[in-house]
């Protein structure tokens, strides 16, 4: 949310924030797809380990499902999350943080 925050405080009032993050389902399921498992994978043995080591960390890995961004984006002063229609871009997706 920290991040977002300073981001947010040195964008103009006309500027845009875009953030970009894996492609995965919209919710954690047993199910998954071999994008999803192999997104978990780094989750779970790099990037959580790393996060966590920073102190005051949110500890968010590697997936960060659109309710999570929309959650720290409202934490961080954003009005609203949108997801842009942007396909095919290898296993990524872009949001659109609204000012």
């Amino acid at each position: 949310m920290q991040v977002l925050a300073a981001v947010r405080a040195m964008v103009k009032s006309d500027g845009v924030v875009v953030v970009m993050d894996e492609a995965v389902a919209d919710a954690f399921g047993p199910a998954g797809d071999e994008l999803e498992r192999l997104m978990y994978a780094y989750s779970l043995f790099i990037c959580l380990p790393d996060s966590l080591s920073i102190p005051g960390s949110a500890g968010t890995g590697t997936v960060m499902r659109q309710s999570v961004l929309e959650r720290y984006a409202a934490g961080a002063g954003y009005s609203a999350v949108e997801r842009l229609p942007i396909e095919g871009f290898s296993a990524f997706r872009f949001y659109r943080l609204h000012l």
